[in-house]
């Protein structure tokens, strides 16, 4: 196929040929069926290659053949700031024709059980992959890399330059996880290797989370959580990895899994932070990763809920902590694990839920697994409302521990600093 569009004109490698900018810009920033005014390429190495001429239409079958080759970016030749105006803002007319509907709110929370939001870290430059990959922005799943379980296709260097979260379908898992597992025992020193061997063990908590909360009395998966515990911990003490590249930030939705990881992976720094003993920091991750266990129960209707909940909601909602804890205690937890799961939205103002528990009545577990949860679900992206900044997320948690008390003022001075430390603030 030309992807050129001009029968005379063959797309050639163009190193060298021209001195005018080349403006990177989204495959998915392309609207279907539209002319585009100028001319646009591909990398290959230190040169270009022409793909589409100027006023060539972008199509659906161009598409598809760029994104069969592992292609997400263009390069758009012309001067940078109308190249970045015309892509930010298309003529009237194609962009009328090109707007989605208002996305169906339900329709969405269906779909996106259907499927796994991964990092973008694990994707080695060079590694091959048997799994379709998606691009989760908003709420939309877009299709990134297309394959299949007997087709092994690479993965480009440009897979992390794009916007929005990566998922795969939960069908696919055990192919993701054996990917994972190659990664484990992979001996290369390659920055892209390493920090994807060490994503890797985040992808695994956050896949035994998932386990654990589709089965939780089953010991193979609290087994699961429990290895996963201890891999953050090793991961964090010896400083393999720093917090922010432990962390999934902004992946596009507050899975559960998600969610449960970055509070583990929080609260085992502020624990290490503190000089917590191995077997407590052991007992907090774990319930970090099981806290929320409790909302396997909850009503899809309330648990996606974007409209702030009735009364008789809230109150439906508060009962996840009180189920989690009838969930998890009789399959052999820790006991201080098991308390803080029940103390994690208690606030040491007396305002929480709930027990209403105030002060030294909640124990350090407590207090830390609240001022973590609340501040991952501050930070959080969701398909109706954006995230606060780390800053604008802490400047709320200072301020109702200022004016209310809620949280604990050493623990948050401990993840003011943390936080700082990591360049995330």
């Amino acid at each position: 196929m030309n992807l050129s569009g001009n029968p005379n004109t063959t797309a050639g490698n163009t190193a060298g040929a021209s001195e005018k900018p080349k403006v990177p810009v989204s495959i998915e920033s392309f609207l279907l069926g539209f002319k585009v005014p100028f001319d646009v390429y591909t990398k290959e190495g230190s040169g270009y290659s022409c793909v589409l001429r100027k006023w060539t239409k972008f199509d659906q079958d161009v598409k598809t053949s760029l994104k069969s080759k592992g292609i997400l970016y263009l390069y758009v030749e012309g001067d940078p700031s109308q190249v970045r105006e015309f892509f930010k803002a298309p003529p009237a007319a194609s962009a009328a024709a090109a707007k989605p509907a208002e996305p169906d709110y339900t329709s969405y929370t269906k779909t996106k059980d259907e499927f796994h939001h991964v990092s973008k870290l694990v994707f080695a430059v060079g590694s091959k992959v048997n799994f379709s990959i998606y691009n989760n922005v908003g709420t939309r799943f877009a299709p990134l890399i297309e394959t299949a379980a007997d087709r092994h296709v690479p993965v480009m260097e440009n897979i992390k330059a794009v916007s929005g979260g990566l998922a795969i379908k939960v069908s696919d898992i055990k192919l993701f996880r054996e990917y994972i597992f190659g990664l484990s025992k992979t001996s290369s020193s390659d920055s892209s290797a390493v920090q994807a061997k060490i994503a890797g063990i985040k992808e695994g908590a956050k896949m035994n989370i998932r386990d654990f909360l589709s089965d939780p009395g089953s010991p193979k998966n609290i087994d699961g959580v429990v290895i996963s515990a201890n891999q953050i911990i090793s991961v964090l003490r010896r400083k393999e990895a720093t917090l922010s590249s432990m962390l999934t930030v902004n992946a596009g939705d507050m899975h559960l899994y998600n969610h449960s990881t970055n509070v583990a992976v929080m609260s085992t720094a502020i624990a290490l932070a503190m000089g917590m003993d191995q077997g407590q920091i052991e007992k907090l991750a774990i319930g970090a990763m099981m806290h929320d266990v409790g909302k396997k129960n909850l009503q899809s209707s309330i648990l996606h809920k974007r409209e702030v909940l009735t009364n008789e909601e809230f109150s439906m909602w508060k009962k996840h902590v009180t189920d989690g804890i009838s969930i998890i205690q009789n399959n052999g937890i820790p006991r201080d694990a098991i308390v803080g799961v029940q103390q994690h939205h208690e606030r040491v103002s007396g305002l929480g839920y709930p027990f209403g528990l105030k002060g030294i009545a909640i124990t350090p577990f407590g207090k830390i697994l609240s001022l973590v949860d609340c501040y991952d679900a501050l930070t959080t992206r969701r398909p109706f409302k954006q995230p606060l900044t780390p800053f604008a997320a802490l400047e709320k948690i200072l301020k109702e521990t200022a004016d209310k008390g809620n949280f604990d003022p050493e623990l948050v001075k401990l993840l003011v600093k943390i936080l700082k430390g990591q360049g995330r603030i």
